[in-house]
């Protein structure tokens, strides 16, 4: 029903639009002067925009919500308020994923972003029984799914993928098959998409299935549409704007995965803000940017470093990163007591 009364609403602006379209010729091609011509297309345009929907709101009524929302703080004070990530030490910080915020999650290639917010994604879709939709710019479904498998199942992925399988690993695989099948886990794989298309799916995928948290991977594959010699730093400042409106407006949160410039591949230190490929506005648009990084590559402790947080602490917590099955866990407490150390000097407490 929210997915048709939405087409509905849709058809009921295209039509307005078309209306006024008519109007704003009719008085071009009316007699008078320019001047006169030039005040009835503002006044025809302008009364489209004042029906369009938003405008200004009620100071009580906002207050109302805001204390509303301080009031259920304090009742479960110390705990997730938002949307659970499945990480708690990460909840913890963030307090949750909350609606109409955009959070970027960013790392050097082969740092195992995808696996990390397809970890969120399982747990929201299938231990949470929370609709996820996830736009997958670069790889196909069947490979995100089997990734899956291999996680919810603990089976070795390369083992899977080559078919060398125990007769053990199959009432895992059914388990895992099952969980997955019959979860709220929405997949896009459509590639070379732009800003647009991205749009009218992810709202596809809210007003059909009523998904809550959208994944995307990954940033730097979407293109903003229209002029082509736009250079790439600003298409992706259009992009990121354009994402976190559509947040706003939706009233979702994406989680958005970027890469990071070469640059900081070939120096041994953790990502900072700046590092963003084709940076523009991200950092500014985001409400959370989140890096992994790991200081020893024979380690399976990854730093998860919340390099911004717009309504709340910065700082990192542990993870480990289990690579036969392409997934994150929370570690033993003696590994993660190891990486514990002080914020990087770049990370600061947002304005709210």
């Amino acid at each position: 029903l929210p997915y048709a009364l939405g087409v509905m609403a849709d058809k009921s602006r295209i039509r307005k639009y078309h209306n006024t379209a008519h109007s704003v010729l009719k008085v071009i091609n009316s007699g008078g002067t320019d001047g006169d011509k030039i005040e009835g297309c503002g006044l025809s345009i302008a009364a489209a925009l004042e029906t369009s929907g938003g405008g200004e709101l009620n100071i009580k009524e906002v207050a109302k919500e805001a204390m509303s929302q301080i009031e259920t703080a304090f009742e479960h004070e110390g705990e997730c308020t938002g949307i659970p990530t499945g990480f708690p030490a990460l909840d913890s910080r963030t307090t949750g994923l909350h609606p109409g915020e955009l959070v970027i999650l960013a790392a050097r290639p082969g740092m195992g972003k995808t696996s990390l917010a397809m970890g969120v994604a399982e747990h929201l879709a299938v231990d949470g029984d929370t609709p996820v939709g996830v736009l997958s710019l670069e790889m196909k479904s069947t490979s995100l799914v089997m990734r899956s498998f291999a996680s919810r199942a603990g089976i070795d992925g390369r083992d899977l993928r080559a078919g060398k399988l125990l007769d053990t690993d199959f009432p895992k695989l059914n388990r895992a098959f099952g969980e997955i099948a019959n979860s709220k886990l929405y997949l896009d794989d459509s590639h070379g998409i732009n800003l647009t298309e991205a749009s009218a799916r992810i709202r596809r995928m809210v007003r059909k299935h009523g998904c809550k948290l959208i994944v995307i991977d990954y940033l730097q594959l979407m293109h903003a549409g229209g002029d082509h010699s736009e250079s790439r730093v600003s298409q992706v400042t259009r992009i990121s704007n354009g994402l976190k409106s559509l947040a706003n407006q939706l009233s979702i949160t994406i989680l958005c995965l970027s890469q990071l410039n070469r640059a900081v591949e070939h120096q041994d230190r953790p990502p900072r803000l700046s590092d963003l490929r084709e940076s523009g506005s991200i950092e500014q648009d985001a409400d959370m940017v989140w890096f992994l990084y790991q200081d020893d590559p024979e380690s399976n402790i990854t730093r998860l470093i919340v390099a911004k947080n717009r309504s709340g602490p910065t700082g990192e917590i542990a993870l480990e990163f289990q690579p036969k099955f392409t997934r994150y866990i929370t570690p033993r407490i003696e590994d993660e007591v190891s990486v514990r150390r002080p914020v990087h000097p770049d990370f600061h407490l947002e304005d709210a």
